[in-house]
């Protein structure tokens, strides 16, 4: 991924960044399993940056994103639709942190998805392993590594609703929003 797109897109040294949580309703089992156990209606989350993005044949633009994700695996960068079934909040960071955060996030692709770590949230005893991630708990530590929020718990404790319920209190930019991005519903 190359860096060089943010500073160009960039505006006052600053870059747009979100945090996209998938709504459980428009899941499968997985999802809807997710949001139960961790009373939460989000399942997913990805780091979306939308400087970097491409239109798909269709016309749809689709933002590169970073997470963990069941179906791919582990952790990995992909184009997404955010379309209706993504809640996106959306901040700004430096240049600077936006770099860092790049850096990090490649660290970790090719990482397995970590299948244990979410039976933490029934277990709590579980500690994280660095070889394997899962979504909220992957995007909650690289951006506690920029220093763009604080964790009041291990990231590895992480649920899709507490990263939004975190991201909401300690990111959301008033302004910062993307043209046809979604809105909470």
């Amino acid at each position: 991924m190359n860096c060089d797109l943010a500073k160009h897109n960039s505006t006052s040294d600053k870059v747009l960044v979100g945090v996209a949580f998938y709504k459980a309703r428009y899941g499968r089992i997985f999802s809807k399993g997710i949001s139960v156990v961790s009373r939460s209606p989000y399942s997913h989350v990805e780091l979306a940056f939308p400087t970097i993005s491409l239109t798909n044949e269709a016309g749809t633009r689709m933002i590169k994103c970073w997470s963990s994700s069941e179906r791919d695996e582990g952790v990995r960068w992909k184009h997404i639709d955010l379309d209706y079934k993504w809640d996106v909040v959306y901040f700004h960071i430096t240049v600077a942190q936006f770099e860092y955060l790049v850096d990090l996030c490649d660290a970790l692709v090719g990482l397995t998805y970590d299948w244990l770590g979410i039976k933490a949230f029934l277990f709590w005893w579980r500690s994280q392993n660095q070889q394997e991630w899962f979504c909220s708990e992957a995007v909650a530590d690289r951006l506690a590594k920029i220093e763009a929020i604080k964790l009041p718990l291990p990231a590895s404790k992480i649920t899709p609703g507490k990263l939004y319920d975190i991201a909401k209190m300690q990111l959301e930019s008033p302004g910062a929003t993307m043209e046809g991005s979604s809105t909470p519903s």
